[in-house]
């Protein structure tokens, strides 16, 4: 009989491993909202809201394979050469587990880099990290989709 409650006991402490979020009070609002206002600071150019929002260990994968650091990151947004005219982010998918989130993003944008014009639709995927009550970007992959 002791064996059989020591295996009910471990399955049930396992299962709440990875109880989500959700459970201890977020919600998939709560973390859209997070992206939200980092694309409104993003789109502004307002940088420091977007680096509040990083974590310290922030990390971005683009689609040709380069990974660009935090400080890069926030480099690349102070830069002139780069102008933002309109973007828009749907299709939003939330997965919650512990202090982790894992958000799936369509992005749309339009804009200049060194004056030349770009025009990207991607999908996205975000890391976000509970930082003591705040949601953080740990990392970012952004995949352009291919047309047609």
């Amino acid at each position: 009989m002791n064996r059989i409650w020591m295996i009910a006991i471990t399955a049930f402490l396992l299962s709440t491993q990875s109880l989500p979020v959700a459970s201890q009070g977020a919600s998939d609002s709560e973390i859209i909202k997070t992206i939200k206002e980092y694309d409104t600071a993003w789109d502004r150019k307002d940088f420091a809201s977007v680096e509040r929002l990083l974590s310290n260990q922030y990390v971005y994968f683009s689609s040709n394979g380069k990974v660009t650091s935090r400080s890069e990151t926030l480099e690349f947004l102070r830069s002139p050469k780069y102008v933002l005219q309109a973007s828009d982010r749907s299709e939003f998918q939330v997965y919650l587990t512990n202090n982790t989130a894992v958000v799936s993003s369509r992005w749309k944008g339009h804009g200049t880099y060194n004056d030349q014009p770009f025009t990207d639709d991607q999908r996205c995927s975000l890391v976000l990290i509970k930082d003591r009550n705040n949601w953080k970007l740990l990392s970012e992959h952004c995949t352009q989709i291919a047309k047609g």
